[in-house]
């Protein structure tokens, strides 16, 4: 049995004789120049920007921030912001495995 959900559906469609549907899904591919053997799953890493909080002791704001860049401090907890989605140009892809 595949493990992809559209091969399942088109499986599903086939086995169950529904001809027209899997008619209809093989044309559906076909007219975008995908077969059903070529079409593979993918993992996509997108790249966000959050913001965290840190509470940290110090003399100064200098100071504050040099302890928190070198992982001094305290993170408050649920002060996880997101900020923004990077660009898609640095996103990252990867072939999904069959697991």
């Amino acid at each position: 049995m595949p493990t992809d959900p559209l091969k399942k559906v088109v499986l599903f469609v086939k086995m169950k004789k529904f001809l027209w549907h899997y008619r209809f899904l093989l044309q559906f591919f076909q007219r975008r120049g995908v077969s059903l053997s070529e079409v593979k799953r993918y993992i996509i890493y997108v790249k966000e920007i959050h913001q965290a909080q840190f509470e940290v002791e110090a003399s100064s704001e200098e100071e504050a921030l040099d302890k928190a860049m070198n992982g001094d401090g305290v993170w408050l907890d649920n002060t996880t912001e997101f900020i923004e989605t990077l660009d898609p140009d640095c996103w990252g892809c990867e072939e999904a495995g069959n697991a």
